[in-house]
């Protein structure tokens, strides 16, 4: 009974890391059809109207802060630290630092509350 107890919640945080991860992810690919969109509008922004996104103003009481997230080690959780999280930093001032390592390892991580 126990361990299935400390079954249902690792799992449960796993699924909740995962949910926040691929948010994480959408946020950054809204961010980046924020600024495809506004380009196709004003094919020549200048530099001030290019500053002042919807993304750049809702982040602007979080410029400077770091969001900590981990994955697993898959091709998804690569290209949003790759590439989605230095656009979603470029864009909104937010830091955003993805620990990817194996799922014994985030179990692990997990288990000891960190």
């Amino acid at each position: 009974m126990v361990e299935t107890i400390k079954c249902r919640r690792r799992h449960s945080s796993l699924f909740r890391l995962r949910q926040n991860v691929w948010l994480l992810g959408l946020l950054v690919v809204l961010a980046a059809c924020q600024g495809a969109a506004d380009a196709a509008v004003n094919p020549a922004p200048n530099a001030a109207s290019a500053q002042d996104s919807f993304w750049t103003r809702a982040a602007a009481p979080y410029v400077g802060s770091t969001l900590y997230g981990i994955s697993e080690d898959s091709p998804p959780s690569l290209y949003v630290r790759d590439v989605l999280a230095p656009h979603f930093a470029a864009e909104t001032g937010i830091d955003v630092q993805l620990h990817i390592s194996t799922i014994d390892k985030i179990e692990q991580i997990i288990e000891n509350g960190g």
